[in-house]
């Protein structure tokens, strides 16, 4: 019972002080008792007088509080380390697998949360031991980091691929993120003999039953022609 009125009573301070009340109610207790018993001095003994008049002071200074519904200000501080995400390209394009080295780099950086995600068609928890993803998408991992850190202390974001992106929106001109992306590039430079289909071009609007015409470019990479 005692710790509640102590809970009270500091709530009851904290309300009165923040909201710049205290004055105000005091001088409307006092206004209305004195109101309300000054012309009943003479008819009163003293000793009832002042007792009505302050019982009616409190009670209406009380009441002004009820009125005035002062609103409690709370302020909290929360202290947030930088945040770094290490994000792992788990394609299949990429052929070395770095786990054990991405795991290292995770736990060497103190001072800061580290969090561990690994991408191919969308944004998957901590590292992968088998790059078999079929399909990368940059635009889509970063748009997912930026919705998971919203309002975080995000400073900056370890990437590591190949760098080939084959759906979504090229990286390079969204603006899914604010922060510092810092590559570890990874794959085969070297060139080797390979097709592929570099353009197709055809009309944008068909009608149903009509024929039209397709252009395909095909390119070879160290291929020899023959003519």
């Amino acid at each position: 019972m005692f710790a509640e009125v102590c809970l009270h009573s500091f709530m009851l301070h904290n309300i009165i002080f923040s909201n710049n009340l205290f004055v105000i109610c005091v001088l409307l207790g006092l206004f209305f008792s004195l109101l309300l018993y000054y012309n009943q001095r003479k008819n009163l003994k003293s000793s009832i007088l002042y007792s009505l008049t302050i019982f009616r002071f409190i009670l209406i200074t009380l009441l002004s509080f009820l009125l005035l519904d002062p609103v409690v200000k709370s302020e909290n501080k929360i202290t947030e380390q930088p945040i770094v995400v290490i994000l792992q390209d788990g394609s299949s394009s990429i052929q070395q697998n770095i786990f054990k080295q991405l795991n290292n780099l995770s736990k060497k950086l103190s001072g800061y949360d580290v969090y561990n995600y690994n991408f191919s068609d969308k944004l998957y928890s901590d590292f992968t031991l088998e790059n078999n993803g079929l399909i990368t998408d940059f635009s889509k991992a970063l748009g997912q980091i930026k919705s998971i850190f919203s309002n975080r202390n995000l400073s900056s974001i370890v990437l590591a691929s190949d760098g080939l992106n084959n759906t979504g929106l090229n990286p390079l001109f969204s603006d899914n993120l604010e922060v510092p992306i810092h590559t570890i590039c990874l794959g085969d430079t070297n060139i080797y003999s390979d097709n592929f289909i570099s353009d197709v071009k055809h009309n944008d609007i068909v009608f149903f039953g009509n024929s039209f015409q397709s252009e395909i470019y095909i390119e070879s990479k160290k291929y020899i022609a023959n003519y």
